[in-house]
Order: C-alpha cells, then structure tokens, then sequence
C-alpha cells in the first residue's frame, strides 16, 4: 500500500489539494475530525500526516489573502490539540506548538 493511496483518507485530500489550487477548503475540519475518530492503520496515518503537513505548510507560506477566510476563524470550543479547528492561530503563528506532533511542529516552526 506505499504507493497507493488510501480511499479513506481521499476526499480530504482531494479538499486540501483545492485549498492549494484555488483557496478552497470548506469541510476540511469536518473531514479531519472524522479522519481522527477512526482506527487507520499505519500507512494511512502515514499518509493522513503527509496531508496534514501540507496544510501546515500552506498556513505558514500563504498569504491572509490568499486563505478562505472561513479557513481563519478558529472554534474557541474545540479542544487545542484538534489543530484543524485552529487554522487561524496556525496561520497567524499563535497556536502552541508543542500540542502539535513532532512531524508537524516540525514543519510548523520551520515554514
């Protein structure tokens, strides 16, 4: 499965690549919640993480305007560690890196 990707984790995926070509991204947090309550077996989360560090990436390099503003408004309700419900405190590099996993923190204080 190293070369194959995984249905399950496919239209999120599809909704991160939109967010990249045309500042897309509506139910993206929505899909990552629900990537976070089931079982995935390794290379899905291998994989699941490899999505995730694009959106890191994306938050650091992109431009405010260049974001859906959606995208920017954080839930003040969901837990901190669930990062995709703070793409805003990601974005504007106020969100604490340490709840993040080491891949990503990674790419988060390196952008």
């Amino acid at each position: 499965m190293q070369n194959q990707r995984s249905p399950r984790i496919a239209f999120y995926r599809n909704n991160v690549e939109d967010l990249l070509v045309v500042g897309g991204g509506y139910g993206l947090r929505e899909q990552r919640s629900e990537l976070g309550k089931i079982e995935l077996t390794q290379p899905e989360q291998e994989e699941l993480m490899s999505v995730d560090t694009i959106v890191i990436d994306y938050l650091g390099m992109a431009t405010t305007e260049e974001i859906w503003p959606g995208l920017l408004i954080d839930d003040p309700s969901a837990d901190i560690k669930d990062w995709w419900w703070h793409l805003g405190a990601l974005h504007h590099r106020s969100y604490p890196a340490d709840r993040l996993s080491e891949g990503l923190r990674e790419t988060y204080l390196n952008p």
